[in-house]
């Protein structure tokens, strides 16, 4: 499992090593492990869908998937359980979704063994279906898309090097803060923000998760390789606390990749890939220990489970658990119970 979305009592969760969409009804407990199948056009290499957005068009749920390996889109209509369309052109390596009124957003890794090209974000009018333009992107590698109604964030977390078994900045990240109107004819962003590498610390860096605060002051990063955060001051545009001042959440230069969500309350939700847990933290840049609670998500100690991405409904949080195949439900009061 990679991503999960929910909308209403029904989570989907996108399963990319199975090349599906698996359906939960988090009333009932029914699951429906392949409730959407994804073949190839060519039926020779798996899609490996990546991100899903959802979205209504004419009463009816739909979801944009993001094809990483076959460089496609698909529209799914989830009520039914059908891939409706497949888009082909635009697209280099796929991940993040996002939609945001009548438009799609779909950052493109241009990822090919062993690295990674020049980044963009495919703009896709969801009536026609089709890519109308595509967004430069000031680093290589974009991860992650913030979408509201006047602005559209583009994070590229920059390439990584393995070095000895531990994955390190190879280059500064950034962000790329595009206006959300006319951006169908967009020329570049309105303006970028580097989170450079830091030297003494070089795992501090690649900026990979973000999350917008409720006030719209704040942009907060989390890291790809370390467990740090980092704070765009949106005001100023500019980067209030960045590597070589992040707000850690260990005292440790051990590898270890964040996901960023925001609660509904404001609080925002952490994800330690390395550990097992999610952090609820409190959403002020000042504070050098902003850690509310943590929450422990693995079923034994000493196996790691691998939490990849959260979604939100109503008092719960719902996690999905990258290598061990769980979906994960929390009661942020409390404590975490396997779906």
């Amino acid at each position: 499992p990679q991503t999960i979305r929910i909308d209403g009592s029904i989570a989907y969760v996108v399963n990319s090593g199975s090349n599906n969409i698996q359906r939960l009804d988090l009333e009932t407990g029914t699951n429906t492990k392949a409730f959407v199948r994804f073949v190839t056009a060519d039926g020779e290499r798996p899609t490996n869908p990546w991100g899903l957005a959802l979205f209504r068009r004419q009463n009816r749920l739909f979801g944009l998937v993001s094809g990483n390996l076959d460089d496609s889109l698909l529209i799914v209509d989830l009520e039914g359980g059908v891939v409706e369309a497949r888009l082909r052109d635009g697209f280099d390596a796929p991940q993040a979704v996002v939609v945001e009124g009548d438009l799609g957003f779909v950052a493109n890794t241009a990822y090919r063994y062993p690295s990674w090209g020049e980044g963009s974000v495919s703009v896709v009018d969801l009536a026609s279906r089709t890519v109308v333009h595509r967004l430069p992107t000031c680093a290589r590698n974009p991860q992650n898309l913030v979408v509201t109604p006047d602005w559209l964030f583009v994070v590229s977390t920059g390439a990584l090097r393995d070095e000895g078994g531990r994955f390190l900045p190879a280059e500064s990240g950034c962000v790329d803060v595009y206006e959300r109107a006319g951006i169908e004819h967009a020329v570049g962003p309105l303006y970028s923000v580097t989170v450079a590498p830091n030297l003494e610390r070089p795992s501090i860096g690649a900026p990979i998760g973000a999350a917008l605060t409720l006030d719209g002051h704040w942009l907060y990063l989390s890291s790809a390789t370390s467990a740090a955060l980092f704070v765009i001051d949106l005001d100023q545009r500019t980067l209030r606390r960045g590597s070589d001042d992040p707000i850690l959440l260990a005292d440790s230069d051990d590898n270890e990749l964040l996901s960023l969500r925001r609660h509904s309350t404001g609080e925002l939700l952490v994800l330690r890939y390395n550990r097992d847990q999610l952090l609820v933290l409190e959403p002020d840049p000042t504070l050098e220990a902003p850690v509310r609670r943590t929450i422990e998500l693995g079923e034994h100690p000493t196996e790691l489970e691998g939490p990849v991405d959260l979604a939100v409904s109503g008092e719960r949080v719902f996690v999905v658990m990258g290598i061990s195949n769980r979906i994960v439900s929390v009661d942020l009061s409390g404590g975490a119970t396997s779906l």
